[in-house]
């Protein structure tokens, strides 16, 4: 497993399409744009088809609009104690910058 963490810019140091599974452990920062850089990164280094397992102190609404705007489709997100939540994720779209 690799334990790398982001680059400066927030970019993920892998090349486009490289893993079919990706996990996020409360790794998402709370500010949205944040969030959104990291979940399109994520969705970036995803085969097509590839699945993100994630953990985020969100809201179920806030995790699911983050997921959608970043190509990433989800059938639930499960509530957490703590007001954390965890989903699994599928690629659907090819990110613009593949």
């Amino acid at each position: 497993g690799h334990f790398d963490l982001a680059n400066a810019d927030g970019t993920l140091p892998y090349p486009c399409a490289c893993y079919e599974v990706v996990t996020c452990w409360q790794a998402l920062p709370d500010q949205a744009p944040a969030a959104a850089l990291l979940l399109a990164e994520c969705n970036r280094v995803l085969r097509p088809g590839g699945i993100l397992v994630l953990s985020a102190a969100a809201t179920p609404l806030t995790l699911a609009r983050l997921l959608d705007a970043a190509g990433l489709s989800t059938d639930g997100i499960t509530p957490q104690a703590g007001g954390r939540c965890s989903a699994v994720a599928r690629k659907v779209t090819i990110p613009i910058s593949a």
